[in-house]
């Protein structure tokens, strides 16, 4: 019976708010939030002085080589979900999700469509790990595919330098996990090496996850037996000068710093593992440089404007060792590095506040330092004040609200009043616990409305 009383107020509630607004019931206080579209899902790459970024912008997807004039050129395909950009020997290639599948779509240096979209293979239910190199014989892609709490196919397709499917997609195997891996390619031209973890038994993921790798062969099967690399997440996978590099996710319980092992092999040989320390900061990426590799560590999130983010960096041999102390650099959100033999530059979404103004947008510039370059997407924002409202209210580790918006119609105003004392009398009968102080303090149950709010833990009515 309270369950359908419930149910009845819900749907009414819901159908009387979505006729008109009403205001307030009990007090109420006003927030300053940004309002406007922020710039997300960053994806870099460079490319023998050419520089490559695509961006989400709304419902749009776009492309903008660096330093180039005028704004982004928008791609056509705004249901897609990008997840990797690559170079490939005449532009950049994109690997995306769309429509359940997984599609190959070249583009020129300016970042604008080069030939047909290519479908490569079914996504499935999922997919969250994929990745893409271009060697001598074209390009090799990689994926996972599965459900949620179920086993992961691990895949592999071939396709030729104009992006046309030439083999597979081929299962490579069957993973005992059931949550996607990471996928990691890369190549020195003439081999490609994959990279992936399992578990050895699914009853104790943490502590029997392994990481091994496999050579891609030409029918895009695997080349040899997999080449255990080592415990932990492969987090990254790099190549410079036919040395190969995985870094491996050791350390599961750390909070600020991350402690990940650098391993290099070549063959089927691995090297000594190298334990290296940095920034968390939730995204491992992997590039090469002119001495090793650089290690940075990025955010990838979509939080509150303004995003205060930056990037953990350290400079590794060859060999995977330190060569440097790890470093921040203050960069913006989603922090992509891209090196091609001349310089390591980072792209980045800065967002920047003055007064009631703001503004998010991509910037390029050298690791070393030196003037970001403005791509040209940019999105503005305004400061707005909100009302909120909210009336007494329990704190139980929570938030609980009374109703912030309140139909006028007295039969639902009753209806509610009924449920509500039907839910008090059950609670009486169970022994259920009492009310707990009201007036809970914002920043212990509201806590991403900031500090501009005063009084009892507000309910946004808007």
């Amino acid at each position: 019976m309270l369950r359908l009383c419930l149910g009845v107020s819900i749907a009414l509630a819901l159908t009387a708010s979505a006729r008109a607004d009403y205001p307030c019931d009990g007090p109420s206080y006003t927030v300053k939030q940004w309002k406007g579209q922020q710039l997300l899902a960053l994806l870099y790459a460079r490319r023998d002085g050419h520089e490559l970024v695509i961006w989400r912008d709304g419902e749009e997807l776009m492309a903008k080589a660096v330093g180039a004039p005028g704004g982004g050129n928008p791609l056509p395909m705004p249901r897609m979900a990008p997840l990797t950009l690559a170079a490939a020997p005449d532009g950049f290639v994109l690997l995306a999700g769309y429509d359940g599948s997984v599609v190959v779509q070249r583009l020129d240096d300016d970042g604008k469509v080069r030939g047909p979209m290519v479908r490569v293979g079914a996504a499935g239910f999922i997919l969250t790990q994929a990745a893409i190199v271009a060697d001598d014989a074209g390009f090799v892609v990689a994926w996972s595919r599965g459900f949620y709490d179920a086993p992961q196919d691990l895949l592999v397709a071939r396709l030729d330098a104009d992006a046309t499917l030439v083999a597979g997609p081929v299962v490579l195997r069957t993973l005992m996990r059931r949550a996607p891996p990471t996928v990691a390619l890369a190549t020195d031209g003439a081999t490609t090496w994959l990279a992936w973890h399992d578990f050895v038994r699914p009853a104790v993921p943490k502590l029997d996850e392994r990481s091994y790798a496999v050579r891609i062969a030409a029918d895009a099967t695997a080349a040899n037996e997999p080449l255990l690399l080592g415990t932990g997440n492969v987090m990254a996978l790099g190549q410079r000068e036919g040395q190969f590099l995985a870094v491996l996710d050791a350390d599961t319980s750390g909070l600020s710093m991350w402690s990940v092992e650098a391993v290099s092999f070549a063959g089927q040989a691995t090297g000594p593992a190298h334990t290296v320390t940095l920034q968390r900061n939730f995204e491992l990426g992997l590039v090469s440089d002119a001495a090793g590799f650089t290690l940075y560590s990025s955010v990838r999130d979509a939080s509150s404007f303004p995003r205060l983010d930056g990037v953990g960096l350290v400079g590794l041999t060859p060999e995977g060792a330190p060569r440097e102390a790890a470093r921040w650099l203050s960069a913006g959100a989603n922090a992509a590095l891209g090196f091609d033999g001349q310089q390591l530059r980072v792209a980045f979404i800065a967002d920047r506040a003055t007064g009631t103004k703001g503004v998010s947008r991509i910037e390029v510039m050298p690791v070393s330092g030196g003037t970001p370059v403005v791509v040209g997407a940019e999105s503005q924002l305004e400061q707005v004040e909100v009302e909120i409202c909210g009336e007494e209210l329990q704190h139980d580790g929570g938030c609980t609200v009374a109703s912030g918006k309140r139909p006028s119609s007295e039969g639902l105003g009753a209806l509610l009043v009924a449920c509500g004392l039907l839910w008090v009398w059950r609670r009486r009968l169970r022994g259920g616990p009492g009310r707990k102080r009201r007036g809970a303090p914002h920043n212990q149950c509201c806590p991403r409305l900031g500090s501009n709010v005063t009084g009892t833990c507000p309910r946004l009515c808007q």
